[in-house]
């Protein structure tokens, strides 16, 4: 199994902030630990230590936070009918499945979930009383955990062994906060050591059995952090290296074929910002952008992850014609496209993901060239508008009221080195000028806006290693599971959208309609689940494809879309693999 994430033992003894300070600066934060997996893993990691600082701490001023014990499973307040009138209780009761809050002290019967169903049996009523801590720790070491989440609490079967009687159910609130800013609810406390009410004690330690307790933050301990391809929200496929001998844009090419994966491709402004953080020290270095003039100029939306659909445009009678060459950007005026020269200036509208002041269309009045419409929206919003989605937005249409506008669809022939059809471009505006064929290599600048140079020339440049690999062998999914954690690291997560561009990129080289992806559907824990035991939460199936069925897996289109598509777990496709 190949994890997202590292730990790794500290022996210098810190504060608990010295702690955290130099776990950002080394590595990633002071660890997380989001299951009992992760615990296995950070006493492994070191087994030499009376006590050891942990990234989790008492934010005492700040809103307690209801959590289910069932690592995996997020509070939903509205799937909650909680009676929280009493503040200070913070373990929760049912009764006629009503939940109350009730002090932890108090003494309850209790019910554990089995993931593993031993004999045929998911739920177990525990009828010896014991405090909610107790009754978590007995359902860990038992089961699985105290019952968790809505869809637990409504299955008929827990209904069946639950019978209306008083007993604690896996919901408790808590101020203890993690360094990296995740959410995780696991928590593994020694009972006869931890105390929570102990104000003095606000920092995290993990003792040498690997149970948890509390400390005086200003006291000095080992620690551990963590490290990984994940910082706190954000996990890329792939890195980037600056390579500092001068070479021609081929040469470049040639030896970042050899040493890496190719020259470097950028499809957003997050990579743009990688790439600079990995050097500063150069005046110009190549990139894997090239100019095949030879080639069709090919349209692409402004917006890093829209792909252009030629079925869905909405072009005018006899656009687009290139009448005035090259007419490269495009116009809208009555709902219809037009292409045309990108230096005449229109008024444009840009898009906001973020939704400031509640809009996410804003009309710009101002008329401006493309690029520089472009450029002003990237800066104010987050682009221009793109795509049929946004287009076909009712709120988009009463911003845009019929005037002649540019929108965010463009074409070039520029093309990156892998073969990626990524449509991120960053050229500065005072230095780039397309039209100049003697040069056609793309250059970013210490700046990290691009311009274009005489790819005979020799500079240092920039290549990217890929963490991710298509397998073009026909197998069912767990045939794909085992090859990829056989002979690579694992199939494949997505937990973010940067990470389903990258991959849908090598799924468009798929030679099955489909290729599998490390998500699965569990009967006996009713939820999908990722393989590497990252939380399902970014998602994109399509429509009507998340539903609940036994043996079924997650499959990505090849098509346009990429969307994800449940298969039967037996049927045979393309996959693709994590490498480490």
């Amino acid at each position: 199994m190949c994890h997202l994430h590292e730990y790794h033992f500290v022996k210098e003894k810190k504060t608990w902030t010295e702690a955290q300070q130099y776990c950002r600066e080394h590595h990633t934060d002071l660890a997380t630990v989001s299951n009992m997996t992760d615990m296995e893993r950070l006493r492994d990691s070191a087994q030499n230590h009376s006590g050891a600082w942990i990234g989790l701490y008492n934010h005492t001023d700040a809103n307690r936070t209801w959590h289910w014990s069932l690592p995996g499973v997020e509070y939903d307040e509205s799937e909650s009918n909680l009676d929280d009138e009493k503040k200070t209780e913070n373990c929760v009761r049912m009764e006629d499945e009503e939940w109350a809050g009730a002090p932890c002290t108090e003494e309850r019967k209790s019910v554990c979930y089995n993931e593993r169903k031993q004999s045929n049996k998911k739920f177990h009523v525990i009828e010896d009383k014991m405090s909610w801590p107790q009754a978590q720790s007995y359902c860990r070491e038992h089961h699985t955990d105290l019952v968790s989440g809505h869809q637990q609490l409504e299955d008929n079967e827990f209904k069946d062994e639950y019978e209306s009687e008083c007993v604690w159910i896996g919901l408790f609130r808590d101020s203890w906060r993690w360094s990296d800013g995740s959410n995780h609810s696991f928590r593994y406390w020694d009972l006869e050591l931890f105390r929570d009410e102990d104000s003095s004690k606000k920092c995290a330690v993990t003792l040498l059995d690997g149970k948890w307790s509390s400390d005086e933050c200003n006291k000095t301990k080992p620690f551990f952090c963590y490290d990984g391809q994940c910082s706190h929200f954000m996990c890329h496929y792939y890195e980037y290296h600056f390579i500092e001998e001068n070479k021609t844009w081929t040469e470049a090419q040639q030896y970042c074929r050899e040493n890496y994966t190719d020259l470097a491709t950028v499809s957003n402004m997050t990579d743009m910002e990688r790439l600079r953080n990995v050097s500063q020290n150069h005046s110009g270095a190549w990139i894997g952008l090239s100019n095949h003039t030879d080639a069709n100029r090919m349209w692409h939306w402004s917006l890093p992850g829209v792909e252009y659909d030629e079925s869905e445009s909405s072009w005018d009678e006899n656009e687009p014609n290139d009448k005035i060459k090259p007419e490269n950007c495009v116009r809208m005026k009555d709902e219809k496209w037009a292409d045309a020269p990108c230096t005449t200036k229109h008024e444009f509208v840009c898009y906001d993901e973020r939704k400031q002041s509640n809009k996410r269309f804003h009309l710009i009045e101002d008329k401006m060239t493309w690029p520089q419409a472009q450029n002003y929206c990237r800066e104010h919003h987050t682009d221009l508008v793109s795509g049929h989605q946004q287009l076909e937005d009712n709120e988009f249409k009463d911003e845009y009221e019929s005037e002649c506008v540019w929108i965010g669809l463009f074409r070039d022939s520029w093309r990156w080195s892998d073969g990626s059809n990524h449509s991120f471009r960053y050229w500065d505006l005072e230095l780039f000028r397309d039209e100049d064929s003697s040069k056609k290599c793309a250059v970013t600048l210490l700046d990290g806006k691009w311009s274009s140079d005489e790819c005979n020339k020799t500079k240092p440049f920039f290549c990217y290693d890929d963490k991710v690999i298509l397998i073009k062998e026909r197998k069912t999914w767990e045939e794909a599971l085992n090859y990829c954690r056989e002979k690579h690291c694992d199939l494949v997560s997505i937990t973010n959208p940067h990470q389903q561009r990258w991959v849908q990129e090598r799924a468009k080289k798929a030679n099955t309609t489909h290729v599998w992806l490390g998500l699965r559907y569990t009967c006996v824990m009713d939820l999908w689940f990722w393989v590497n035991d990252n939380a399902v939460c970014y998602q994109k199936w399509a429509s009507e494809e998340k539903t609940e069925s036994c043996d079924r897996a997650a499959a990505m289109s090849r098509e346009e879309g990429h969307e994800w598509f449940q298969k039967a777990d037996n049927e045979t496709f393309n996959f693709i693999c994590t490498v480490k």
